[in-house]
């Protein structure tokens, strides 16, 4: 996982406009335990998306997750749930809420290992 971080870092300094570099970055962040760094890098995705792209949305909402932001992962991942057809944005916006539910009713933690998340 660090060689592909490495690897998407590199490939965004050289084309710091690239929605999917960006977005497959602010990913590669949460796999080496990097969330603000993957907050930063999905916000920056989101500001260069012409197509007003819902997964990038979706992605955001995971990235704050991580990073604790857990008021600002729950309204994206709820506007995500607003507009998405897709099941796959679905059923992840609605983990995202339901970990963040369970954070704030003590059963769980805020993840840390994107592996074991929802």
């Amino acid at each position: 996982q660090r060689l592909a971080y490495r690897n998407f870092l590199e490939a965004h300094r050289a084309n710091k406009a690239h929605m999917d570099t960006l977005r497959e970055l602010s990913v590669s962040c949460l796999y080496v335990k990097k969330p603000k760094d993957a907050v930063y890098y999905a916000k920056v995705a989101i500001e260069f998306d012409e197509t007003k792209d819902i997964s990038l949305l979706a992605n955001l909402g995971l990235c704050q997750l991580f990073n604790g932001e857990l008021d600002n992962a729950e309204a994206n991942s709820r506007k995500v749930l607003e507009v998405s057809t897709s099941e796959e944005m679905i059923l992840g916006a609605n983990n995202v809420i339901n970990r963040i539910a369970a954070i704030r009713s003590g059963t769980k933690t805020i993840p840390v290992d994107i592996m074991e998340c929802c």
